[in-house]
């Protein structure tokens, strides 16, 4: 016996129909999973990016669908944000202490304080980036990888990697645009 679809007030053909019908019930289930606001409106339209990707004609239940996926999407986000260690700015001066208590003078003080400041502009920039371009930009800067390591790493050739390369320094450039202007802001 055959699974019938589910009534969704629309047809799969009509994705503005069904997209607008669950929205409300995607978002609630991120903001359940997600600290913030923000968080929660991201994981709910990459949800329903994903719905527009999917192949509809499989998806014989909708709700049931978009609960699983905006789940894993939120799961996602979690693994992505624990993955990268912040830096809060309250403990810049506790970095800075530490090291110059290592190291006891004044320039070792100074440096530990731009080497806090740094790592929160890295860590904020990190953050708005995508997964795949911050553990490219990574094992090419960080880990100091050529591009043939990184290709046979990820199964890519290497000119495919300096394509990718290329993109996630302009995601990360056009993000650090974006964030001197926030924070110019404030």
């Amino acid at each position: 016996m055959a699974v019938q679809p589910v009534s969704t007030g629309g047809t799969h053909d009509d994705i503005e129909g069904v997209v607008s019908l669950h929205h409300d019930f995607v978002l609630r289930v991120c903001r359940l999973r997600l600290p913030t606001e923000h968080d929660a409106q991201d994981a709910a339209q990459e949800t329903m990016l994903r719905y527009l990707q999917a192949d509809r004609s499989r998806i014989h239940a909708p709700t049931a669908w978009f609960a699983e996926v905006a789940a894993r999407v939120c799961a996602t986000w979690h693994r992505q944000r624990y993955r990268r260690p912040e830096v809060l700015v309250e403990h810049v001066d506790d970095l800075a202490h530490d090291h110059h208590v290592e190291h006891g003078s004044e320039h070792h003080l100074v440096d530990a304080s731009i080497i806090a400041a740094d790592r929160i502009w890295l860590d904020a920039v990190a953050s708005r980036i995508g997964p795949r371009d911050y553990r490219l930009l990574y094992m090419l800067y960080v880990q100091r990888l050529t591009s043939e390591q990184v290709g046979a790493l990820l199964g890519l050739t290497a000119g495919h990697v300096r394509v990718l390369s290329l993109r996630a320094r302009r995601a990360a450039a056009i993000t650090l645009a974006d964030l001197k202007t926030d924070l110019s802001l404030e």
